[in-house]
């Protein structure tokens, strides 16, 4: 639980009677966010807080908890909602949790809205009044807390003003129940593998490969949504898929169809025209970004989707057709399409025609196109380069790797073409083997096994083990 306590000290002498101030954002982190505070939830008992009544949330240039609402629904003026203290030493509290635990000199304010003169405070420093702090050694690490509060965390305290330097080190650690962060005495007394003191844990992924495929033209076959986007420049819809696609290993049964050429699932239908380089906090995130660009389709241009063959192997088409880039409104230069593949969960990336990447973006490598996939908390993404794709009439597909916690081997799908552990693996194992390994952007080698000793037998027990469905 939270405590915080709004004062007014007029320290400088700036601040006269009948002076307020509105739009409170607390734990206030700098674009592209987020707050360390969230999600945050705010106590009812507190409210109302002054002039405030509920508890918000501010996003873009400032992010972090809001006292809401920040304006007075009265139009056309909707005037702010100032706080106006009538002294100094006027105050206000209110309380809350978050699942996180941050110090107080960690976090920041600012009011965004004043009247009658009054100051603005943009990312001030937040002051601990519940007494000296130091270092709290927790087997998931250390955080710098008050005596009390890290006796109830079941920590062990070093001592008035210590720092963290002086608590062990945490890091993976692998045991039977996946890997966690946390300290080597903590790691040996769960049974598990500490792999060294800052090693992070593994994540689940995709690996690229390349692909035979050649678009399929499904503008007389599939469903046109065009009319159906909710803006046709910065907008999309929500298609149903008739199965379960899994994608970084959570299932989903929709998935938005954005005119900037990506897909997205979860349901916070994102419509970003400035495409960057995943994986970013400021993506849209757990996204499928065939071409992600600032695209136009006021004037040409059709999305469309189709769903192929029937259960188990079913695929949905979704495809961006004759589409124009912003920057030239008129002109239908890029043709792509994404296929989501059931049973496997691999996605492929289809181009025919397309505008070759002329640099100069956001996108990976300083590229105007984002050709990728990204997880859901925007941690782990791979993506490829916009001038791979050339002017189109290419193909790559993607085939998700789940994170294995200690020894890494390479994907069972080891020639990287979306079916995995068929005999067109085994052959390109053995080829790899002999010197002839899958060409880029296909990672796969013939040291499977990642101990350093490329095409020995141990590789070749780790491919079969792999191959059928064990561990490396």
């Amino acid at each position: 639980m939270y405590t915080f306590t709004l004062t007014l000290d007029n320290h400088d002498g700036s601040w006269s009677p009948g002076q307020g101030f509105g739009w409170i954002i607390f734990g206030d982190a700098q674009y592209p966010g987020p707050s360390q505070l969230d999600p945050f939830t705010g106590d009812p008992s507190s409210l109302p807080i002054g002039p405030w009544t509920s508890y918000g949330g501010s996003g873009g240039g400032h992010n972090g908890p809001t006292l809401s609402p920040v304006v007075v629904i009265q139009p056309p003026d909707y005037p702010p909602n100032l706080w106006v203290p009538a002294a100094v030493g006027d105050s206000l509290t209110w309380r809350g949790t978050s699942a996180t635990l941050v110090p107080a000199d960690q976090m920041q304010w600012s009011n965004l809205m004043a009247g009658n003169g009054a100051g603005y405070a943009n990312w001030e420093n937040m002051t601990n009044v519940c007494g000296p702090t130091g270092a709290c050694c927790m087997a998931t690490g250390c955080q710098v807390l008050p005596a009390d509060v890290c006796a109830a965390a079941g920590g062990s305290y070093n001592g008035d003003g210590s720092h963290c330097s002086s608590c062990p080190a945490v890091g993976a650690c692998c045991n039977g129940s996946g890997c966690s962060a946390i300290t080597e005495a903590a790691c040996a007394s769960s049974g598990g593998s500490w792999l060294g003191a800052g090693s992070t844990c593994p994540q689940s992924n995709y690996v690229f490969g390349n692909s035979g495929g050649t678009f399929i033209d499904i503008s007389g076959t599939g469903t046109d949504v065009t009319s159906q986007v909710n803006s046709c420049d910065d907008g999309g819809t929500s298609v149903s898929l008739p199965f379960s696609f899994s994608f970084y290993g959570s299932s989903f049964n929709s998935v938005w169809f954005c005119t900037n050429g990506f897909l997205q699932f979860g349901g916070t239908n994102r419509t970003d025209y400035g495409n960057l380089n995943p994986p970013s906090a400021a993506d849209p995130g757990n996204a499928i970004y065939a071409c992600w660009d600032d695209l136009f389709l006021c004037n040409v241009g059709n999305m469309y989707y189709r769903i192929d063959g029937t259960a188990p192997n079913r695929s949905a088409i979704f495809s961006w057709q004759g589409v124009a880039k912003y920057s030239d409104p008129s002109n239908g230069s890029q043709t792509f399409q994404a296929i989501l593949y059931e049973g496997s969960n691999s996605v492929e990336l289809r181009y025919r025609g397309m505008s070759p990447d002329a640099g100069g973006g956001g996108g990976p490598g300083g590229g105007d196109y984002t050709i990728g996939v990204e997880n859901q908390g925007r941690t782990a993404a791979v993506t490829i380069l916009g001038s791979d794709i050339g002017s189109g009439n290419t193909a790559r597909m993607l085939t998700f790797v789940p994170a294995s916690c200690g020894p890494s081997c390479d994907s069972a799908d080891f020639n990287c073409d979306g079916d995995t552990g068929t005999d067109a693996d085994i052959e390109a194992f053995f080829r790899c083997i002999a010197g002839t390994c899958p060409q880029a952007p296909c990672t796969n080698s013939a040291d499977f096994n990642h101990d350093g000793d490329t095409g020995t037998d141990a590789d070749i027990e780790s491919f079969f083990r792999v191959l059928g469905g064990g561990n490396c």
